[in-house]
């Protein structure tokens, strides 16, 4: 049904003589493939809302897990770090949306450098009210110290990661 609409909706603009450069979607499986398959002409991005909220599903049902209880206190830090990737890089830069992504797993250990070829250290200052999160996560039994704090702000829902 979505992707039937998507294949009408398209169709309908086009008739109007709209050009369609770019186009966000959910991560729906079916219109997916069909951007794959057919408009050649338009590049398809998935809202970072949608990839945000799978991220942060999985990652609850992970803590769920007696051996994965420590990802908990991490959940909103590793989503607010996902969206950092995306709106960070306007231009759409994939690999270095990908090297940003992947130093989430050194900031969790608390180091801020050595990540990836395209980026190599963190950009952010010392870590302000650091201690307070960390009393947080020692009350729920877990040790390290939690990721910056970036909170998703008036990011716009169009944002995309690829």
């Amino acid at each position: 049904m979505e992707k039937e609409g998507l294949v009408r909706s398209i169709a309908s603009l086009r008739e109007c003589g709209v050009s369609i450069n770019t186009l966000v979607t959910d991560r729906h499986s079916q219109i997916r493939k069909w951007m794959k398959d057919n408009p050649a002409d338009v590049h398809h991005k998935c809202d970072i809302w949608h990839i945000s909220k799978s991220l942060n599903k999985k990652l609850k049902t992970a803590a769920n897990l007696s051996s994965c209880t420590s990802i908990k206190p991490w959940i909103q830090s590793i989503t607010n770090h996902l969206y950092w990737c995306a709106i960070s890089i306007p231009d759409g830069n994939a690999e270095l949306k990908v090297g940003k992504w992947k130093s989430i797993a050194s900031h969790i250990q608390n180091i801020h450098s050595g990540h990836d070829d395209l980026f190599p250290e963190c950009l952010h200052v010392p870590l302000v009210g650091r201690e307070r999160k960390m009393d947080g996560a020692r009350k729920q039994g877990h040790s390290g110290p939690l990721a910056y704090n970036i909170k998703p702000q008036a990011v716009p829902r169009c944002e995309n990661y690829e």
